[in-house]
């Protein structure tokens, strides 16, 4: 059985990953859904009646969600010929205003999530097959308000690129994305959060939703390792490997 995994997959670009991958691998045997919110997810596999989904409404902040799909996966023995590894939590606030709660969320999704969704699928890739962990630009730069979002973003990108030299003998590719602004409920909620404070994020140019996806896709399926959209990011990135650190914190702050 052939599938596709994609996490976050009930709004966002997950959702836009799951209805490209619909578009462009139609002998999938099933498309897997892993999201929090089960009915966005049932009304979207409703709205795709030519493709067959399994829905699972996981919490991947939450060890029983790997369990969960450990057992799935153990269950059925796919062939996981892509994982879309893009679940992810951001709430922007400085160190000292930020709860708790959002902290351990934006760890335990991010960085844990990723981590362990990786771990469980990768036993049932195969030569051809490949993943593709969404970071973000925030990988490039501390970012002074969005600091343990910018980490576990840095922490991403290594795993993705630790993870491609590992698995390339076996012919499976991992490529990491790094988005900047997007039009995403996520992407709406850090702009609303900062807005009062003059964030300079919320005036950057804003990526195709709708393109991103597809162009990511071929990329990846191509043994592509690395994909940041849009030449102000690439040139973001550039610049930013160009100073140090600290002064790349002083401009990127989100205020």
């Amino acid at each position: 059985m052939k599938i596709a995994i994609v996490t976050g997959a009930s709004a966002g670009l997950g959702k836009v990953f799951a209805e490209k991958i619909c578009i462009k691998y139609p002998d999938l045997d099933e498309v897997w859904l892993i999201a929090r919110r089960k009915e966005r997810m049932e009304s979207f596999a409703a709205d795709h009646p030519e493709m067959k989904f399994r829905i699972l409404p996981l919490d991947l902040s939450l060890d029983t969600s790997y369990e969960e799909i450990e057992r799935q996966l153990q269950e059925n023995s796919p062939d996981v010929r892509i994982l879309i590894n893009n679940a992810g939590y951001c709430r922007p606030d400085s160190q000292i205003k930020a709860k708790e709660s959002d902290l351990l969320q934006a760890i335990n999704v991010d960085v844990k999530g990723v981590t362990m969704v990786a771990k469980a699928c990768v036993p049932y890739m195969n030569k051809g097959s490949f993943q593709i962990i969404v970071g973000s630009v925030a990988s490039f730069s501390p970012l002074p308000g969005q600091a343990v979002y910018s980490a576990s973003k840095v922490y991403e990108k290594y795993l993705a690129v630790a993870l491609h030299e590992e698995l390339k003998p076996q012919g499976i590719n991992v490529m990491y994305l790094a988005p900047g602004n997007m039009a995403t409920e996520m992407m709406a909620l850090t702009t609303e959060t900062i807005r009062d404070h003059g964030a300079k994020i919320s005036h950057l140019p804003y990526l195709n939703l709708d393109k991103v996806p597809v162009v990511s896709l071929k990329r990846a399926e191509a043994g592509k390792r690395f994909y940041t959209p849009l030449l102000f990011n690439k040139a973001f990135r550039v610049f930013m490997k160009l100073i140090p650190a600290s002064l790349g914190a002083k401009i990127s702050s989100i205020e």
